[in-house]
């Protein structure tokens, strides 16, 4: 086999993978090995950054503190009247809040900054869900929160800015892959139509 079809091989394998990212929602009580946080959160810094701002912080949560988080989030249809709409946390082994430090943001670029700084942690925050994965470990990404709500139970300081809720354990089950576009569905040449 040449290397190039061993690269092939490889990157065949990695989107393979990359399919079974999916939230994952209930997990077993495993304690996750830290040499597999450290190796996920190095994962993370590795995530792209407009002009290498860096804005994320990563906030792991103690137990009585995910109850409280668990207090601010709403269903995941925004629903008024939704508090504790998920739940499920409690039972998460392993839970984090990823923020946004928007004196970071701010720094170099002023207000567009910040406006960027929350895709710059998505993007972190895929490559650390990509190597959970890849260690045997699921994860949820909960974006469903009022934040106000979650800055306060959390007592953040203004400074910081919550932009997702993170559960990472091992995964008793896995959810099927939900139905996707295709690339041919979103991808075009010069153009797009109505």
């Amino acid at each position: 086999m040449s290397s190039l079809d061993s690269k092939r091989e490889t990157y065949i394998d990695l989107l393979n993978e990359m399919k079974q990212v999916i939230n994952v929602r209930n997990f077993s009580d495993q304690k996750i090995e830290t040499y597999k946080l450290n190796i996920l959160f190095e994962a993370f810094s590795y995530g792209p950054s407009l002009a290498n701002q860096q804005p994320w912080e990563v906030l792991e949560l103690s137990t009585e503190q995910i109850s409280k988080v668990v207090q601010a989030t709403v269903d995941p249809f925004f629903t008024d009247g939704t508090e504790n709409g998920q739940a499920w946390l409690k039972d998460a082994p392993y839970v984090c809040v990823v923020l946004n430090d928007i004196r970071r943001s701010e720094a170099r670029l002023g207000e567009i900054g910040t406006k960027i700084a929350s895709q710059d942690s998505f993007s972190a925050l895929q490559n650390l869900r990509v190597f959970a994965q890849l260690e045997g470990l699921g994860t949820s990404v909960v974006r469903e929160f009022d934040s106000k709500r979650l800055k306060k139970v959390l007592r953040l300081p203004k400074a910081f800015s919550p932009v997702a809720i993170v559960a990472i354990g091992y995964p008793i089950d896995r959810p099927e892959l939900p139905p996707r576009l295709t690339y041919t569905d979103f991808v075009h040449e010069g153009g797009v139509d109505d």
